[in-house]
């Protein structure tokens, strides 16, 4: 799958069609097989070895005290069939993994073909016609192919991360899905209150965001320029130029006091979520995380992308409502 990706004609092809190789995850499969087949394994030989001490417990010993336990230990509800179930549970997960990359290689193996099929058309065409640019109608052929291959890819993606989030026991949320987006359009509007510390970032710094309950909410590198902002409550994130200029005034002493707004809702799921963050990471939080939306100050009704979460805590304390004008 690597050298396919890697050949010349599948490199031209999907610049052409304007996809990014390589394909989603490549890692995560294999990271994750072998988890729940480590877990199906050790589950199986804790449940043997449990059915031998059992049967070495009752072929020695009598009464009602060891009649009482072999009953609770095999029981439907008890400890040995629990880790059958739990092993059965454990190998079901890991053959649909299994299922999964299978289709995951597929259908990059075809797209890949595609674009190899693409590239070399392409490229012969333009050798034997001696041209320099596509014509217009061609063009516009292989943008209107790449956009659905471009859809096909992110939709395959918000699929594999909604089942690797499921089996971790979050529900992945699209912040910028058409549900997520009509509420944040009906959302309430918050303004930060806190005054925090700041600091240039290194570049290449990466930097925890480690929320008040000790929930590990995001990691995310520095670029050149960058800051580092630490609330009251010591969770740090980087901050753009861009975005810092916007949300905070520089009062001195290492110090900025927070005008930033959000439209802001609490999380609807009633479950531990995760989402990609706009800076390319995951993002996690418990059920009563707070779903926000940076606000522009110039349009506060204008609905924009960079959305993210907030923990419960850190936006009680740090926020309040701001009525639109």
């Amino acid at each position: 799958m690597t050298a396919l990706l890697a050949a010349p004609a599948v490199q031209f092809g999907f610049g052409l069609l304007g996809i990014s190789p390589p394909p989603p995850f490549p890692a995560a499969f294999d990271e994750h097989i072998d988890s729940w087949d480590r877990a199906v394994a050790r589950l199986r030989t804790l449940t043997t070895d449990a059915e031998q001490v059992l049967w070495r417990m009752t072929s020695r010993n009598e009464g009602p005290a060891v009649s009482a336990c072999a009953a609770r230990l095999t029981a439907d509800d008890g400890p040995l069939r629990g880790g059958e179930r739990m092993a059965a549970d454990c190998h079901a997960t890991a053959l649909a993994l299994r299922i999964v990359k299978i289709a995951s290689t597929a259908t990059w193996t075809a797209i890949a073909l595609f674009a190899a099929a693409v590239g070399v058309a392409v490229g012969a065409a333009l050798l034997l016609g001696a041209g320099v640019s596509l014509p217009a109608t061609l063009a516009r052929a292989l943008a209107m192919i790449g956009k659905v291959l471009r859809n096909l890819r992110a939709a395959f993606q918000r699929l594999f991360r909604s089942l690797l989030e499921r089996i971790a026991g979050r529900r992945y949320v699209d912040m910028n899905g058409k549900a997520m987006t009509h509420r944040f359009a009906d959302a309430p509007v918050y303004r930060k209150k806190a005054v925090v510390r700041v600091r240039n970032a290194r570049e290449g710094e990466e930097v925890s965001t480690v929320l008040a309950d000790g929930t590990k909410e995001t990691v995310n590198r520095a670029a050149a320029g960058d800051r580092i902002i630490t609330n009251p409550r010591g969770e740090e994130y980087i901050v753009t130029p861009e975005n810092y200029a916007k949300r905070y005034d520089d009062i001195g002493g290492g110090e900025a006091r927070a005008k930033g707004m959000v439209r802001a809702f609490q999380n609807p799921t009633g479950r531990h979520v995760s989402i990609d963050a706009p800076w390319g990471e995951r993002m996690r939080g418990g059920p009563d995380v707070q779903f926000a939306m940076a606000v522009d100050p110039k349009d506060v009704r204008a609905l924009t992308s960079d959305r993210y979460l907030i923990g419960a805590k850190e936006f009680a304390a740090d926020y309040e409502p701001m009525p639109l004008l």
